[in-house]
């Protein structure tokens, strides 16, 4: 996987890493790789390009496949390919069984060891995963990270309060994600339910960081850290910043904050357009997975957002802005409107927290620490979700 983006915001977990693009012919297995249980994922629709990916149950980090299933129906397999070498090595040599299993040998100089695989079934889960909504997607969407998910478990961290509330931390240990649950929070939030879609949260990024360090597997090495801050919450909303910085494989590693942004009463992620709305007629809305309203939605960000969200912080924070003053090549261009088109943004007791985003030459100038759009002009221009500001 490479620098990740969806509309110039880097989009990190929630990015639908979780989803692999679909395939005709893709088989998950499990078995044992001498005497260690493995689960394996195959893609066979190209016999001369089967790609797949394993890992070891105790370790649970993928190891990348790359092979080629030739006429007798024999699968040879090299691990974590380097993109642009020669395949050299195949240490992985299957044969597929009547019975749908898979039967060979692992090879490298001196060492052989068997290889048995049978298609995989659906892990057994707890009460608490079972009203997971996103695991329970998994099943169908992806059950080698489903298996994988099960396995693991979050740890009990530290609690702190924040704006009068308690939370609770947790950590996933090997992938070492973290979030938080509520332990309490404004009179009639039902924090059940708020924390089950935080669950799932952490869920979607511990699954985005081994598809990132998958990623990173063939070409050299991947990398994928978060920071996470709570920013609001009330009896409407509430916030949390989630920056990460990684490299996925590609030429660059990247960064960015892609911020979690809740209805406290639905579970309902926000878009800005939910929130905040300039436009004539209903709010436009993109839909990331299918491209639905794209050009509608890109022609409102760029013609109508972008511009007006420019002139506004201009009048409000016109040093920062560098309104009148000299610009040379290294300054960072808040006047241009393209940098305004597709923000991250968040709730914050300020106001909406709303920053650029610049190319990469220039990214030291977003999350710059001044552009809050105050609660008084967000009111002006409500969404069309009703929600309770300060």
């Amino acid at each position: 996987m490479t620098s990740v983006r969806s509309l110039g915001v880097r989009c990190l977990a929630l990015l639908a890493l979780g989803f692999p693009a679909a395939h005709a012919d893709t088989q998950v297995l499990q078995g044992i790789l001498g005497k260690t249980p493995i689960t394996v994922e195959l893609t066979l629709d190209d016999p001369n390009a089967v790609s797949g990916r394993y890992f070891y149950q105790k370790y649970h980090s993928d190891i990348a496949l790359d092979g080629q299933l030739d006429a007798s129906g024999t699968l040879r397999m090299s691990e974590n390919q380097q993109y642009g070498d020669e395949q050299s090595q195949q240490p992985w040599t299957l044969h597929r069984n009547n019975d749908g299993s898979w039967s060979g040998n692992w090879q490298r100089k001196n060492q052989t060891l068997p290889i048995r695989l049978t298609p995989a079934r659906q892990p057994a889960l707890d009460e608490q995963e079972q009203a997971s909504t996103y695991l329970n997607s998994l099943a169908k969407d992806s059950l080698y990270d489903l298996i994988r998910l099960a396995d693991l478990a979050f740890t009990k961290g530290k609690t702190e309060k924040f704006m009068g509330y308690q939370l609770q931390w947790w950590t996933e240990p090997t992938s070492k994600i973290s979030l938080f649950t509520w332990l309490s929070g404004p009179k009639g939030v039902d924090l059940t339910m708020l924390n089950q879609v935080l669950r799932d949260k952490q869920w979607q990024e511990v699954t985005s960081y081994f598809e990132c360090m998958l990623g990173g597997s063939q070409t050299g090495g991947g990398d994928f850290e978060q920071t996470l801050k709570p920013m609001y919450f009330n009896t409407s909303v509430m916030s949390v910043s989630v920056f990460t910085s990684y490299f996925c494989g590609g030429a660059h590693p990247d960064f960015g904050d892609n911020p979690i942004n809740l209805d406290v009463n639905t579970g309902k992620e926000l878009t800005l357009e939910d929130v905040f709305w300039l436009g004539d007629g209903k709010p436009i809305h993109y839909n990331d997975r299918t491209y639905e309203n794209f050009d509608e939605f890109s022609q409102y960000r760029s013609d109508v957002f972008a511009p007006w969200i420019m002139s506004y912080f201009s009048k409000l924070y016109p040093k920062d802005m560098g309104v009148n003053q000299a610009k040379s090549e290294d300054d960072c261009d808040y006047q241009d409107s393209d940098v305004w088109q597709f923000v991250p943004w968040y709730f914050t007791a300020k106001g909406l927290y709303i920053s650029p985003y610049f190319a990469r030459v220039a990214r030291a100038c977003e999350y710059p620490d001044w552009p809050y759009l105050p609660y008084s002009e967000v009111k002006k221009h409500p969404g069309d979700i009703a929600l309770t500001l300060p």
